[in-house]
């Protein structure tokens, strides 16, 4: 009897971005899942969609299923970031229950996209919690970022010990494996402490990719980083233009779509970002976002990359 396959997307109001990972994964579902937070990780109200998502996706009712979570307020004393990311995250457990606990689940976020041809190559063979390594890209389709957007291995690791340049480090995406285990211990846990991990590229993390006139201004207002109080929208932006992190420590470089996605360029041409500025050009204003990270006295390791603290 063939295992089923049900995703779970962590969702914060992406409806392109989920859309769009959901028209690529489709023919391979038997159930779609949307977590929401009625708050977001910073504790603040957001607006959800619920069982609204059935008819933003055209799906079908037997194959959808919507999970809304309450999450601490942001005046909560004991409630962190990275507990309300917990609970919401595990909260996926809630819309499988009635599924076999052999069946299959694979848990993301909404700018975590799996492969569909890796997925259709190892759905049979995954038997532990496995964390998903996918390709980072910065700002558009067409961009390939050396690391993710809240990593500092660039300021911490010798220069002789990174990976090659043809793929950086690969960013560690969701995490695919029965529901028996999901369901237990929980989305978030395995995330931290997976069994396995893939040992190739199974998918794209798609970073900044929302029109540059909304998703700086979204990301400054909902993320759970803390970023330099100075980074305005003006100046992300400014940034993802130029295929540079905000804080300067990487240029993204020009890639072609990945041709499973080109269905989402087509659909938003501004997700494809053409030629790179100058090399001169960049390396002015990755020097001038360096002074900018190192004059953010309050940034601290732990809020810039938690998923390792």
């Amino acid at each position: 009897m063939r295992r089923k396959i049900a995703l779970a997307i962590t969702a914060d109001g992406e409806v392109d971005l989920i859309r769009g990972m959901i028209e690529l994964l489709l023919p391979q579902l038997d159930r779609v899942l949307i977590v929401e937070g009625r708050r977001t990780f910073q504790g603040k109200p957001r607006e959800i969609f619920g069982e609204g998502w059935l008819d933003l996706l055209a799906l079908k009712p037997e194959q959808f299923r919507s999970v809304v979570t309450d999450l601490p307020d942001d005046n909560a004393p004991s409630a962190s970031m990275r507990q309300r990311e917990m609970l919401q995250r595990n909260a996926i457990g809630l819309g499988v229950r009635d599924m076999q606990p052999d069946d299959l689940l694979i848990a993301v976020d909404a700018d975590e996209f799996v492969d569909p041809d890796w997925l259709d190559s190892h759905a049979d063979s995954v038997s532990v919690p496995t964390r998903m390594f996918m390709l980072p890209c910065y700002g558009g389709l067409d961009r390939r970022a050396p690391d993710w957007h809240c990593c500092l291995k660039h300021l911490t690791t010798p220069v002789g010990d990174w990976p090659p340049h043809e793929t950086g480090w690969l960013f560690p995406g969701g995490v695919i494996a029965p529901i028996r285990d999901l369901a237990n211990l929980g989305v978030q846990y395995w995330r931290s402490h997976p069994v396995a991990k893939t040992d190739e590229v199974a998918g794209w993390h798609l970073l900044h990719l929302l029109s540059p006139e909304k998703d700086p201004s979204r990301k400054l207002q909902r993320q759970a980083h803390d970023w330099d109080l100075g980074a305005d929208c003006h100046y992300m932006i400014h940034c993802l233009a130029a295929g540079i992190h905000p804080y300067g420590w990487w240029g993204a470089t020009q890639i072609a779509v990945p041709s499973q996605l080109e269905f989402l360029a087509r659909r938003h041409p501004d997700t494809v970002l053409g030629d790179l500025p100058s090399l001169n050009e960049r390396h002015h204003l990755m020097q001038e976002a360096l002074e900018r990270f190192h004059n953010s006295s309050h940034l601290k390791l732990s809020s810039i990359n938690p998923e390792e603290h």
